[in-house]
């Protein structure tokens, strides 16, 4: 019994950082539908987040940016058919980190897979026709046929002469992916996925 036991949480251990490499559950193939918003210029963290730094916000958090996102801004909306190689690659985080990298070509940055279903992005972006500063952002697999994304590019602005800093300024990226259908109809095929 004890053998039985120790093989038991020896496979247990062993088997962690494999799973830990997977997101989860994994998106179902088919048409997806999704929306984009992008929104520009200065805001004020604190409305949204108190006084938590963007390193510390919360799942709930980027729940309440997306919202105010979608209340502000029109989205761009995409229809994508994803095979079950493409689905299945939505899992993997080596996966994730390419599709990601491609979204924010000029940003550096880790990921973190802070339980089943989500990601947790830092890092840098620099980019001098576009968003410069500190990179935060969420990646939830909220169903086998819904997708939620965050990024939020946050930089303190700091004027010449030592005047006192100016608001932060961010440029936020939410994105919602819809499973609509597993017939993709005439909805083109991509080599890569685009979101």
């Amino acid at each position: 019994m004890k053998s039985a036991f120790s093989i038991f949480a020896l496979v247990t251990i062993i088997s962690l950082p494999v799973q830990a490499h997977h997101l989860q559950p994994v998106p179902e193939a088919g048409l997806w539908r999704s929306e984009n918003r992008i929104l520009n210029g200065y805001n004020d963290p604190h409305r949204v987040t108190g006084d938590l730094q963007p390193a510390e916000l919360t799942n709930a958090d980027y729940q309440a940016l997306m919202n105010s996102a979608v209340i502000k801004t029109v989205p761009e909306v995409t229809m994508e058919c994803m095979s079950v190689a493409q689905a299945a690659g939505l899992g993997r985080l080596d996966s994730m980190q390419r599709i990601i990298q491609r979204k924010l070509p000029d940003c550096q940055f880790d990921l973190k897979q802070t339980d089943r279903s989500t990601l947790r992005i830092l890092g840098r972006c620099d980019n001098s026709q576009g968003a410069t500063g500190e990179l935060h952002g969420l990646v939830q697999i909220i169903s086998t046929r819904e997708i939620h994304a965050s990024f939020m590019v946050e930089d303190r602005l700091r004027p010449a002469g030592g005047l006192p800093l100016k608001p932060n300024a961010n440029r936020q990226r939410h994105e919602i992916h819809r499973w609509t259908s597993s017939d993709c109809g005439l909805a083109p095929a991509h080599e890569r996925i685009t979101f």
